[in-house]
This record gives structure tokens, C-alpha cells and sequence, in this order.
């Protein structure tokens, strides 16, 4: 019985193909190439050819084979020896001037640059690529920060609650603040503000009910978000209102004086204040701590403390945590509170209302004051007139897209900023009636004392240790 066998076709043309360039070499040892053309190419290379011509050799197994006879010298390209050997022969003369020279044989290459066989050639690496440990090598880029903002619907009615919530991707990057949060109507008066702790993974939400005397304009209405420089802005519609407060989106309910609708229900809340001190001495903290029986959400405490002479020293707002608690400090002392006697600390929640006081007794400041000097806003022709204590003013910029000025400072302590500011360079208004500015503090808000002019308005901030970048955001402010 005969065994059948399959024969490999393709690997016998290889097989045949390298013994037919054997046998070649073999007969080239013994036949002279002299006689050849100029190129060099032996007659028995048409053979070859003719093989691969007629389909009996693969382009692959064909190509090889040129690529061993051009290795071999047996073809030979007249121009690429005669750059080879050209390129041999500079390498010998350098080598040699070196050694007379008593230089060394390495080549010292720019920046650029790498050496090879002694001559410099510049580095080319891909369009994301370095040079670096003496190879192209893919740049690794950081993660990008991103500060996203989004609301639960894009149009309310009066009643409504519209659910804030937003992402700051890798968070881990930034450092640890609250999310300042801005809605302006349309008129771009400050509808609300808040500050918002984010969660670990960068997260964060608030709500806000679209009625009372702050939603009564139909329109487009804004929020501005700022966590650490990250900023971002979205918009919302509201249908209108009659600035009535409403249960259920329903019907408005009117509560009776002193009581205020919380969570559909007309509830009586009380705020209290203390320090855990009666005394303080210049350079003292002091610890102010308080406490509401209901939380309006959204809404801040507003704190006041005024001199022994009825003058406002320090102005501040504060958030309420989940147990209707609140705190602050302060350093007794400084530019703005240098009277000895007895001082008075005064806290609002939302309401007149509302309010609760505390006193304590101040020893007195020896500190004179700082001296007022000017610096100009960049990109404009306005001077601003300042004075500074516990650090220095670096720059005065204009965002003109936030209405804002960004205020950059060093401070190696706690120090306070009062600096007088043109309307004409920025202000703040709701219709004809000024409004509250916004003070940001390395993106968290802050209280403020403030005079006002009919050309000015003068504010006083007291900022802490560390501190970078004072915003101070109005409705307007010069392009």
C-alpha cells in the first residue's frame, strides 16, 4: 500500500531558491566578476529573477534573497559603498586629528543632539515623546481637573426645588475648601449663596426652593461655581413667582410674625451666640460659637462685631452644619480693633427677626495702623487706593466674565485688607440700590466690613495666615 505525502510547495520554492544563491556562491568563488556593468549585478541574477518572475518564488522569499546578495557584497550599489566608505574615511581623520590634538575621542553634542560614530545628529522623537535615558519615551500626562455643574431640570416654577449637584474630578489633586455656589437672577443680582463641603470622591449637592421674595422675576437664571480656581457656570429657567413662600408647589402659606416655613410648616426660630470668653488681650483668639433650632437651607448667618464706639471692626457670614451649629475666630486686636472696652458681636439668620447678641471686653491694640498706599488693576487705567497689615498686595486683576477682582497677596500672618475700589471699576447692584459684593478668600467665602461713597466703596477684609487670592465679585465690572 503506498503512503500518501503532501508536499509544502512554498517551502520547497524557499528550499530551491537558497540552493540555487548556494550553488551561485560557489561558482562566483571561482568565476571572476570583473567583466561586469557598472552596477555590478552578475548575469546569473537574471536566473533568479526569471524564478521569481515566473511565480516560483514568493516576493517575501525573493526579497530575502536580494537582501542577502546585497549584504554579501556579491550586489553591489556603487553610490551607497561609495557614501559608506566616505563616511568611514571622515571617522578615521577625526579619529586621528583627536589624537594629535590630544582631544578626546568622544564628541561633546548640544542639548538636541546625540552622538553617533563620532558625529553629532539631531534627536527627533514622536509628537508625544521626549528624549529621556537616552531614548524616546511617551509622555505621561496628569490628570486634567475639572469642576462639572448641573442642575435636576432646566425650567421651575414657583414652588420648585431645584436640586445643585456637581463633580470635581480628581479632587485628590486640590486641596481641601468648600464649593462656593452663586445663583444670580437675571437682573444679575444674588439670588443665593452657600458653600458646600464636597465628599471624597468630589461630589457634592444642595437644594433650593424657587419661591419667596428672591424668585419673582421670570427668566434665566445663572450659578456660578468656584471650588480652589476651578470655576464653572450653568443656567436654568424660572416661569415667575409673586415672592409668596409655598408648601407643595401649590398653594403659598403665609406664616404668622415670628414664624418662618420650614419643611411646609410654619416653625418659630431662635439663634444664640457666645464666646468662650468674657476678656481678651491683644493677639487672643477669639472663639465665637452659636446655634439655630431650625435650618433654612441656603441660607447663611450674618455676623457683626462692632467697636466700643458703634463701628462695624469685623463682618462676616458663616455656614450651618446638619445640627444647626455654627462657629468662627478671630484674632482680638489689629488696625480695626485697637479701642479698649467692651465690644458687641451681633448674629442674623435670614431675618431681622432673627438676631441674637453677645459682649466681650477688649484690653486695647498698640498697633498704629498700616499706611495707605496705591497700585494699579492691570489692563486698565484705574489706581486703587489699600492699606495692608499681616502681609503684602501683589497684583489687582479684572475677570471680567465673573464680574470680579482677583487680588493676589502673600501673608505670613493674619492680616486684614482695606482697600477703597471705584464704582466705576466695579459695583455691585440690584437695580438702583447697592447690593452686597461677594468675598472669596482662596475660594471660600468670607465677611467683610464696608463704607460706601457715591464714587466708592471702601471694604475691610481680614484674611488668614497662608492666604493667596482675594475675589471680590460684583454685578459689573471694567472690560
Amino acid at each position: 500500500m503506498l503512503e500518501e505525502k503532501t508536499v509544502d510547495h512554498k517551502n520547497m520554492k524557499k528550499i530551491t531558491f537558497f540552493t540555487i544563491i548556494a550553488l551561485l556562491l560557489v561558482s562566483i568563488s571561482v568565476t571572476s566578476v570583473s567583466a561586469q556593468n557598472q552596477y555590478e549585478i552578475p548575469s546569473w541574477v537574471k536566473g533568479v529573477a526569471g524564478f521569481w518572475s515566473e511565480g516560483k518564488i514568493s516576493d517575501a522569499d525573493f526579497g530575502e534573497g536580494l537582501a542577502f546578495l546585497i549584504d554579501n557584497e556579491i550586489i553591489k550599489i556603487p553610490k551607497i559603498q561609495e557614501l559608506q566608505d566616505k563616511v568611514s574615511t571622515l571617522q578615521s581623520e577625526n579619529a586621528n586629528l583627536r589624537s594629535k590634538l590630544n582631544l578626546p575621542q568622544s564628541v561633546e553634542c548640544g542639548d538636541n543632539q546625540i552622538e553617533q560614530n563620532g558625529i553629532c545628529r539631531d534627536i527627533i522623537c514622536g509628537p508625544n515623546q521626549i528624549w529621556q535615558n537616552n531614548q524616546c519615551q511617551d509622555v505621561v500626562v496628569g490628570p486634567k481637573n475639572n469642576l462639572n455643574l448641573q442642575t435636576d431640570k432646566v425650567l421651575y416654577g414657583q414652588g420648585d426645588l431645584i436640586i445643585i449637584s456637581g463633580l470635581i474630578q480628581n479632587i485628590e489633586n486640590l486641596g481641601s475648601s468648600d464649593v462656593s455656589i452663586i445663583v444670580r437672577a437675571p437682573d444679575n443680582s444674588i439670588v443665593a449663596m452657600a458653600q458646600v463641603h464636597p465628599n471624597a470622591n468630589g461630589s457634592f449637592q444642595m437644594s433650593l426652593k424657587a419661591d419667596g421674595p428672591q424668585f419673582i422675576t421670570a427668566g434665566n437664571y445663572a450659578i456660578f461655581a468656584n471650588f480652589s480656581g476651578l470655576k464653572s457656570e450653568i443656567k436654568f429657567k424660572f416661569t415667575g413667582g409673586d415672592g409668596g413662600f409655598v408648601s407643595g408647589g401649590e398653594t403659598p402659606i403665609t406664616c404668622p410674625s415670628g414664624q418662618t416655613l420650614v419643611n411646609g410648616k410654619c416653625v418659630s426660630i431662635t439663634i444664640s451666640v457666645t464666646t468662650d470668653k468674657s476678656k481678651y488681650n491683644e493677639g487672643d483668639t477669639i472663639m465665637v460659637t452659636g446655634r439655630v433650632t431650625s435650618i433654612l437651607v441656603g441660607v447663611p448667618i450674618s455676623l457683626i462685631v462692632t467697636n466700643p464706639n458703634g463701628e462695624r471692626v469685623i463682618l462676616d457670614q458663616l455656614g450651618v452644619d446638619l445640627y444647626g451649629k455654627f462657629s468662627t475666630k478671630f484674632t482680638a486686636g489689629g488696625p480695626l480693633m485697637r479701642d479698649s472696652g467692651i465690644y458687641t458681636i451681633e448674629v442674623t439668620y435670614g431675618s431681622q427677626t432673627r438676631t441674637s447678641e453677645t459682649t466681650f471686653s477688649f484690653a486695647g491694640s498698640s498697633d498704629s495702623g498700616p499706611k495707605e498706599t496705591k497700585m494699579a488693576v492691570a489692563g486698565t487705567e484705574f489706581m486703587v487706593s489699600y492699606k495692608i497689615t499681616g502681609g503684602n498686595l501683589i497684583s489687582i486683576t479684572p475677570d471680567v466674565e465673573a464680574n470680579s477682582l482677583i487680588i493676589a497677596i502673600t501673608a505670613s500672618q493674619d492680616g486684614s485688607l482695606v482697600i477703597t475700589l471705584p464704582r466705576s471699576l466695579i459695583d455691585a447692584k440690584m437695580g438702583a440700590q447697592d447690593d452686597a459684593f461677594f468675598v472669596l478668600i482662596d475660594g471660600k467665602q468670607v465677611g467683610f466690613e464696608e463704607t460706601t461713597t457715591s464714587t466708592d466703596r471702601t471694604l475691610t477684609i481680614q484674611f488668614p495666615a497662608g492666604a493667596n487670592k482675594i475675589e471680590i465679585i460684583g454685578t459689573f465690572a471694567v472690560s
